[in-house]
């Protein structure tokens, strides 16, 4: 049960985050996190936000701001974490603390889009509990709040006599004949009739790369197609999609540091040089491990969140829309022509993203161009989780449960323009499983690791190690 807890009810330890939040309020930080030359100043009328949770266990903290807004998170031996808000003004970030009675005493510091705006900073204590007791959770009706946008429903037209050239004009992924896959097609007909709240995207640049497959397969996990050998060539792989649950994250058992796992569907990435695009999309998941320099006790703190990105170029944060651990999502990469329509020669790239979760689905959709200086390679589909870089460096890879992709799609149009959609596994494609490595270190394993599985099975990416 989600309760306040009030100033009224802190001893002691009000006053040792009063000392730490004076730090936080003295630094000057406008130039990141918003325009003007003065530091935060405290919200108005805010209090302490106060919040339990139980040792070993991650828990969301959401903090009620100014919609859309960029913000900061701060704590001592924490390094600067870049949280967001959405339209309805709710910021959320993850906490872990591995030992019940400790504390973790943090500061978000946020900034509105308004040319005016001013850092605000809301002061936030997390604190530990057995598992016996009750952990508060006073903000956990933001979750309910409703997500403003248009609510959408992507076909309008009879389903049963909409034509491919039609579907195509829609940017709608092709419909799979019924009397071969009944299943498939079922799936069709639902992601295209539902209806969705469409969010218009905010962005942000992160500083982080999905890159291509390296030889070594030191960056990738998980699972590629490449030529179909029952379609005639020339071949173009053009749409892909999965689905899958956004993993908890951490790090390795008592260890400190940052870590990250991304999760993507893409196209055209595979054994490919590096002057080639490749379009992708998916979730970002991070983790900051810390250790308390008195208790020793090990806590974790970071964020979940769904991106864009068209390699070369590197990763677009869609900061509006939300996501945390637990969210299914469905993603999806169609090529289209310059205007938009779906188009298997086309180098243009539609990138669709939809919560499952929220009711109504929650979905975004972007077009992006080729890259300058590069070509688009057509030749394969991925389902990939992958240490990224971030600012050139490779990072270490987030501690995840077992991943699994499900709805393991792709569409091949043929040397006549006819599309085949098939699921991965089938007998006809030349199939990839991939395990990352780093070195003679395994990371992540790629299920079942040997033989071939059944069209259509859902992908299991599972963690071995950090780096």
């Amino acid at each position: 049960m989600a309760k306040w807890m009030t100033d009224s009810r802190i001893s002691g330890g009000f006053s040792r985050f009063a000392v730490f939040a004076a730090s936080m309020l003295s630094m000057h930080c406008g130039a990141d996190v918003g325009a003007g030359d003065e530091g935060p100043v405290a919200a108005q009328g805010a209090e302490l936000l106060r919040q339990t949770v139980h040792a070993g266990e991650q828990s969301d903290v959401l903090v009620h701001v100014e919609p859309n807004a960029a913000c900061v998170l701060r704590g001592a031996g924490l390094e600067d974490l870049r949280v967001f808000s959405d339209a309805r003004g709710v910021a959320t970030f993850f906490v872990s603390i591995t030992a019940a009675s400790s504390k973790l005493d943090l500061a978000l510091t946020c900034t509105g889009k308004g040319a005016s705006a001013k850092p605000v900073l809301y002061p936030i204590q997390v604190s530990a509990v057995a598992a016996t007791e009750e952990a508060w959770s006073p903000t956990a009706w933001l979750n309910d709040l409703p997500f403003e946008g248009a609510l959408v429903t992507r076909l309008v037209e009879d389903p049963e006599t909409i034509s491919p050239k039609r579907l195509a004009e829609l940017s709608l992924p092709p419909k799979p004949d019924r009397s071969k896959n009944a299943d498939a097609y079922a799936a069709w007909l639902t992601e295209v009739t539902t209806p969705v709240v469409q969010i218009e995207p905010s962005t942000f640049e992160t500083g982080v790369v999905n890159d291509l497959f390296w030889e070594s397969s030191g960056n990738w996990a998980g699972f590629e197609t490449g030529p179909y050998t029952s379609i005639t060539a020339p071949r173009r792989h053009n749409i892909v999609s999965g689905q899958w649950t956004i993993p908890a994250v951490t790090g390795p058992t008592n260890t400190t540091g940052t870590f990250y796992s991304s999760a993507w569907v893409g196209l055209g990435g595979y054994e490919s040089t590096y002057n080639v695009g490749m379009p992708q999309t998916g979730t970002e998941q991070k983790a900051t491990c810390i250790r308390n320099a008195f208790s020793g006790v090990v806590s974790c703190v970071g964020t979940y969140y769904a991106w864009q990105e068209y390699y070369p170029d590197g990763e677009i944060q869609i900061t509006n829309f939300p996501v945390t651990k637990g969210n299914v999502i469905a993603a999806r990469v169609m090529m289209v022509n310059g205007i938009g329509q779906g188009d298997a020669w086309g180098t243009s790239a539609l990138l669709q993203l939809t919560n499952l979760s929220k009711s109504p689905p929650v979905a975004t959709w972007t077009t992006y161009s080729l890259p300058s200086g590069v070509t688009f390679n057509a030749d394969s589909s991925e389902w990939i989780m992958e240490r990224p870089l971030v600012n050139g460096v490779t990072t270490s890879l987030a501690k995840f449960s077992d991943f699994v992709m499900s709805n393991t799609q792709m569409t091949i149009a043929d040397a006549s323009g006819t599309q085949h959609t098939v699921m991965y596994g089938d007998s006809a494609a030349l199939s990839s499983q991939i395990d990352m490595w780093n070195g003679s270190h395994q990371l992540a394993t790629s299920a079942p690791g040997s033989g071939s599985l059944p069209a259509g099975e859902p992908l299991t990416i599972h963690w071995t190690g950090a780096n």
